[in-house]
């Protein structure tokens, strides 16, 4: 699996989050749960665990369709990559009939590059790739028959390590699955034909009998004379009564004739009365003809070496694949607390002195017919949250003859007017121009109050032009916000690889030592 972590950094309230993981697994799962723990902190950075419900997945890996390819392009790319060996015995199915159940449990899948045979086994190639990562899949087979056990090895090859054991493990198991169903269907009960004949209170002479397999013949109290057993078997026999005596049973049967007249038909009485008669007459009984004692011998030595050849007497040695527990050292991911330097940034206010400009008055270049009293600029000052105010400015005379200028608050301007335009002592000026055409002037004003701009004509009888601007600066403290890097430490929770052991069984290939007999080693 990729990122088994996903860290998220301060999250805003009802905000949500989705934390994504992929799942690549090495080789193949069935019926495995994976879940997952959500560790978070609360505005008061208290720590808290919530786990998800687990899902249980089934993932057979890798996912694989059939890739054509020619035997010089599987060759070269089997020498290369990363590869897995594998192998598995069966008995009681031939190397062909393991051919075909691989070819079956490969079909749709795999693409069967080519099938050859050796001195010693079968070999076939087949090529897959996988889907969507497109990564190349090999998979040799070899199969061979020893020792009564039908060998089979598996090499896979491919570009990526992660799925091959899943990839072999697959074919495997549904090569197991499916020899080991087919060998289930073709066990079926064997049913033995076993016949007997009887013969019983009967005269048989002059008869041919041919003894099949099975064919037993069961002979009581009857008369059996000049008949021929012919047998297939070895151990095919006649009971109570052997064909080689039938002398015995007429004389027997001589002896006893008075106690079975009772017993027999017209027709059997007749024909023992004409057998025991010629029998006692001629006396003479046919003998067994004796062998020769060399063939004897022969026969003995014969057999003995027959016996001799199936003796285990001869040293072997042989390769097989045997199971082993062995220590396997694996990781895991432990979590563990520490803590981290965060860093943030703060806004922090900072006061500092700021100096303004505000234009106060206008130029003004429009002709004004100004009376004795003049003409007039009335403006607001406000002095609140301002320091070192100072108003300045110039005026310009653009036509006619000079004026006088002056500057006052509205109660002094007031007195001025109901004073019939004229100063006294009391008033008080800020500014004052006489008899002038161009002038700068400035004053410092003490109170947030109305000041009157004054002009006022030398010549009444004159049309006069005139311009005026003024501009007040002041300075004013106002508060800034800084932002500021800041770092603190903070609670975090982390994973390390802790390094485990575990039993585990594998497969190694050991070499066995037996004895043969000589059949054996020429088979």
């Amino acid at each position: 699996m990729g990122k088994k972590l996903v860290n998220w950094e301060i999250s805003p309230p009802g905000v949500e989050r989705t934390a994504k993981f992929i799942l690549k697994p090495s080789n193949c799962i069935h019926k495995e749960k994976i879940g997952a723990t959500v560790l978070y902190k609360d505005s008061k950075w208290e720590s808290h665990a919530e786990k998800i419900k687990p899902k249980e997945i089934d993932c057979v890996c890798p996912f694989l369709k059939e890739k054509p390819m020619k035997r010089n392009d599987f060759l070269e790319r089997a020498s290369i990559g990363q590869s897995l060996n594998k192998g598995i015995n069966f008995k009681g199915l031939s190397p062909e009939k393991i051919i075909s159940y691989i070819t079956q449990t490969c079909k749709n899948s795999l693409y069967k590059v080519d099938e050859y045979a050796i001195r010693d086994g079968i070999i076939v190639y087949f090529a897959a790739e996988s889907v969507g990562e497109q990564i190349d899949y090999l998979l040799t087979a070899f199969v061979r028959e020893k020792d009564g056990l039908t060998q089979v090895m598996f090499k896979a090859v491919s570009d990526e390590e992660h799925g091959l054991n899943g990839f072999l493990n697959e074919i495997i198991s549904d090569l197991q699955h499916l020899a080991s169903t087919t060998q289930s269907a073709q066990e079926i009960g064997v049913i033995k034909k076993e016949n007997v004949i009887n013969i019983t209170d009967s005269v048989v002479q002059r008869s041919n009998f041919n003894v099949a397999d099975g064919l037993d013949i069961d002979v009581r109290d009857s008369l059996v004379q000049r008949t021929n057993f012919d047998s297939t078997k070895q151990d095919d026999k006649v009971t109570d009564n052997d064909s080689n005596s039938d002398e015995l049973k007429a004389i027997d049967s001589i002896d006893s004739k008075k106690e079975k007249e009772s017993k027999l038909t017209e027709t059997q009485k007749n024909a023992v009365e004409q057998l025991s008669q010629k029998n006692i007459e001629s006396n003479t009984y046919p003998k067994p003809e004796k062998r020769s004692n060399k063939y004897v011998y022969a026969s003995i030595i014969v057999l003995f070496l027959i016996l001799g050849s199936f003796l285990p007497v001869i040293p072997h040695s042989y390769t097989t694949y045997e199971p082993y527990i062995t220590t396997e050292t694996y990781y895991v991911d432990e979590p563990y607390e520490t803590t981290e330097t965060e860093t943030y940034y703060e806004e922090v206010p900072v006061t500092e002195d700021v100096t303004r400009e505000k234009t106060i008055v206008s130029p003004n270049t429009d002709e004004v017919s100004m009376d004795y009293g003049g003409q007039s600029w009335k403006r607001y000052i406000d002095l609140d949250g301002k320091k070192g105010v100072k108003i300045s400015g110039h005026i310009s005379e653009l036509s006619g003859n000079n004026c006088n200028f002056d500057v006052m608050d509205l109660q002094t301007y007031n007195s001025f007017v109901n004073n019939g335009y004229e100063f006294d002592s009391s008033m008080k000026v800020y500014v004052l121009k006489k008899n002038v055409d161009s002038s700068y002037f400035s004053f410092v004003p003490d109170k947030s109050d109305y000041y009157v701009f004054h002009f006022r004509k030398v010549d009444l009888s004159q049309t006069m032009k005139v311009s005026i601007e003024a501009t007040m600066e002041y300075s004013t403290t106002e508060t800034a916000y800084d932002t500021v890097e800041k770092t603190r430490e903070v609670p975090v929770t982390k994973y390390r690889e802790v390094p485990k052991t575990r039993q585990v069984e594998k497969e190694r290939r050991v070499t066995k030592n037996t004895h043969i007999s000589l059949f054996e080693m020429f088979v």
